[in-house]
């Protein structure tokens, strides 16, 4: 990402050069300026100044590329248009490739059967299609008779491609943006308006019937809200904004400053993305809605200008532009289930298509600036130049951040771990705040050394603190060198806060539960165990633990019960030892015997306990 970023800002630089010249503009189109300044307080006030850097250069990039596009007098939007409509020729390519032949690209084809082409996501590709395809789909319903066949065949591919990503919401989008065109064209009362609403509306049939499917859900249920609710995809989304809304509230005013909400959102993640994720580590980066994110990076006042900003480029219709209006509002539908915007590609294409709707919506006379005006317009122009310029710098240096990082994990798979250590060095040389480096040097600090390495990886683990209090699974990484060390109660104190962040996470569960058993409050210990098996219910090794608590209480029955359970879902040699120790205890030395002798076969016949076990059962029938 940081690579794409530098070729756009570098793009972005020559274009705010190219606006230094003194010509007549739209004030209304200084208004993004507002916005962009509202972001830089809501930084100054953020915990995470340092992340709304990048967010910040990028948005000025794209505001200069907006601007321009907006105000400039000689804009030729059929040469846009198709210049648009072809740059999308290579990814549909190298997409269709991937279709035919996934077992070609195993390790591009990461997302399945989903086709990801050139732009590394799914949906990301199917974002960048959705504002192609109506610039595309303008050409072949021109009335000039040039180049009708290429884009014809343009379209259809970008259709193949739009389907084989998979993505529900650009499915969404595509549905809307074939009513807006329908609507647009009967407006018009165009001679084809008969043909072209017969094709848009095969393309609505279409989409409604592949709408179940793309939930997996049954067509008799087509109709059945509640079928869509229970899917994955809805139910991490409505999950995180409610998180994301939770995030809002708490900081109404500023927000958490832009770029931030993936170091903020743990705090008010729901427990049930938790209970739901499959990975411990899950990170959520984005809101998945582009104006939950401007709500909880950017409180009510961003919130509040976004909407405006939209709403205003919406409102300016022109017909003679209907197709760069569609891929506008196909991207903004995109956004309103995805994270696509906080991307180059497509808040290129947005900024780019806002600004030549806006230089032809039929707004009022340009005014220009004179005299002294002229001079203030040349200096903003040449600040906000050189501001494109330090992001292009930084964004440099993020792109060689990020390439020591992946040279160092590469290393650490190897566990080659001086040369791990030294490219992640380099790797927070290149970016102080690359907080990713710094969790993985202090890892690689641990693993080459463990207790000569355990104080300079808890050093460094306290440095990523800083920066990132919450970071995936930082406090657990602290609980084990603290327990390394013998500092036990500050381990305990690191279980605690990963639990906040994760109510699931048998890791820190489990090691919770003995420490409490240990202190006698066995009820304590039993919750934490209990918790656990919330999510992993059949955890063969939660219910052994959850014996051993029942056990250490003197609650004899209970502990019988968890250990068969272990036992059921897995006939693991210690759990049969388990089970033989307390019927051991409860005298049913039968019971014991039998369940010995099963460990003893399971693979306990040179397991010392196990032997001592036998021993004794044998010396008490004697």
């Amino acid at each position: 990402m940081a690579i794409k970023t530098t070729i756009f800002l570098v793009c972005a630089f020559f274009i705010s050069v190219s606006a230094v010249k003194p010509e007549n503009y739209k004030p209304a189109t200084l208004a993004p300026l507002a916005f962009i300044a509202w972001m830089g307080i809501c930084a100054s006030f953020s915990k995470f100044t340092f992340a709304s850097t990048m967010p910040l250069f990028t948005s000025a990039g794209l505001f200069a590329l907006f601007f321009t596009s907006a105000n400039s007098r000689k804009e030729n939007a059929d040469f846009i248009r198709a210049a648009v409509a072809a740059s999308c020729a290579i990814p549909l390519a190298a997409g269709i490739l991937q279709s035919l032949f996934p077992g070609s690209f195993p390790e591009i084809m990461a997302f399945g059967t989903r086709v990801p082409s050139l732009l590394g996501n799914p949906n990301f590709f199917s974002a960048y299609i959705i504002a192609v395809l109506p610039a595309a789909a303008f050409l072949v319903l021109s009335p000039k008779k040039r180049n009708k066949i290429l884009s014809l065949l343009l379209v259809c591919a970008a259709l193949f491609c739009l389907f084989k990503t998979g993505s529900k919401a650009a499915l969404f989008a595509a549905a809307v943006e074939s009513v807006l065109a329908v609507c647009f064209y009967m407006k018009e009362k165009n001679a084809g308006v008969l043909r072209i609403t017969a094709a848009a509306l095969v393309f609505f049939a279409v989409f409604c019937l592949l709408l179940p499917a793309a939930f997996h859900v049954p067509y008799g249920k087509a109709f059945d809200i509640k079928s869509y609710a229970a899917n994955e995809s809805v139910f991490f989304r409505m999950n995180t904004w409610r998180g994301a809304f939770d995030m809002g509230m708490k900081n109404i005013l500023t927000g958490t400053g832009p770029g931030s909400f993936s170091l903020a959102f743990p705090a008010f993640r729901p427990g049930e993305i938790m209970k739901w994720s499959s990975q411990s580590s899950y990170e959520v980066a984005y809101p998945e809605n582009i104006f939950m994110q401007a709500f909880s990076e950017l409180g009510l006042i961003g919130l509040l200008g976004s909407l405006g900003m939209v709403i205003f480029v919406l409102k300016k219709y022109d017909p003679a532009k209907k197709d760069l209006y569609l891929g506008f509002t196909g991207l903004l539908c995109m956004n309103l289930f995805g994270v696509d915007f906080n991307y180059v590609s497509s808040s290129m294409l947005a900024a780019l298509f806002a600004g030549m709707i806006i230089n032809g919506g039929g707004a009022a006379a340009p005014t220009g600036p004179a005299g002294r005006q002229k001079w203030i317009y040349r200096g903003a122009a040449l600040l906000l130049s050189a501001i494109i310029a330090a992001g292009c710098v930084l964004s440099v240096r993020k792109a060689a951040s990020d390439i020591y990082l992946n040279r160092a994990i590469a290393y650490s798979g190897k566990a080659d771990w001086e040369n791990a250590v030294e490219n992640y060095k380099k790797a927070l040389d290149a970016d102080r705040y690359n907080i990713t480096a710094g969790y993985f040097l202090a890892q690689a600090y641990y693993d080459s050394e463990k207790q000569a390495g355990a104080a300079n990886a808890l050093k460094q683990l306290e440095e990523t603190e800083k920066l990132a209090p919450d970071f995936v699974l930082l406090h657990y990484k602290k609980a084990l060198i603290l327990t390394s060390l013998g500092r036990t109660g500050e381990a305990e104190n690191e279980y605690l806060k990963m639990i906040k962040i994760d109510p699931y996470f048998k890791e820190a569960l489990a090691p919770l539960a003995y420490i409490s058993c240990g202190r006698g409050d066995y009820e304590k210990a039993l919750s934490y165990i209990n918790k656990a098996l919330e999510k992993y219910p059949d955890d063969a090794a939660l219910y052994s633990y959850l014996g051993n608590i029942y056990f250490a209480s003197q609650r004899l029955k209970e502990a019988v019960f968890a250990y068969k359970k272990a036992v059921e879902i897995s006939g693991n040699k210690d759990y049969y030892y388990n089970l033989g120790c307390i019927y051991y205890a409860m005298k049913d030395f039968s019971g014991a015997r039998l369940n010995i002798d099963k460990a003893i076969e399971t693979g306990g016949k040179n397991d010392l306990k196990v032997i001592k076990m036998d021993e004794l059962i044998r010396m008490h029938g004697k």
